[in-house]
């Protein structure tokens, strides 16, 4: 995927800020009232790795890899409701013909809150591996900038 922005701040490490206007980003999406439905301004921001020489107002094109957006969302949600829900099974058929047989609904409950903590510390490792430089990971979801559009005058 392939968006315009503007530089709006030059971080450290080749790394820039940069402000995409929501209409262009969104305008072919299906999914755009659900992305950041709160949000309610126009713009989205977002780090991206540069090469190029860039210039704060520089009008720069951006791209992620394909795909990337859609691994992003199986990981940030089905994973965690995955392990809530098979924390839920998992509690409710193990206590099935125990003792707590006739209080297995309240543990379940227990069990599935179990599962989303763990499908969120799972997500929370993930991510420190996602931000990490120069492993596979990072490589798979970093956001670059592939040239100037329009440098700023």
């Amino acid at each position: 995927m392939i968006e315009k922005g503007r530089v709006v701040e030059i971080l450290k490490d080749g790394y820039v800020l940069v402000e995409v206007n929501r209409q262009e980003a969104c305008g072919s999406c299906s999914a755009r009232s659900a992305c950041n439905p709160g949000a309610g301004g126009r713009t989205h921001r977002a780090t991206a790795h540069s090469s190029l020489p860039v210039e704060l107002g520089d009008l720069v094109e951006i791209e992620i890899a394909d795909g990337a957006m859609a691994r992003a969302v199986v990981w940030a949600y089905l994973v965690p409701a995955a392990l809530m829900l098979a924390g839920i099974f998992a509690t409710w058929f193990g206590l099935s013909g125990t003792a707590l047989d006739a209080k297995k609904d309240i543990v379940a409950c227990f069990g599935g809150i179990a599962g989303a903590g763990i499908g969120f510390l799972f997500m929370r490792l993930i991510n420190n591996r996602i931000v990490k430089p120069g492993t596979r990971a990072h490589s798979k979801f970093v956001i670059s900038v592939v040239r100037v559009v329009e440098p700023c005058a």
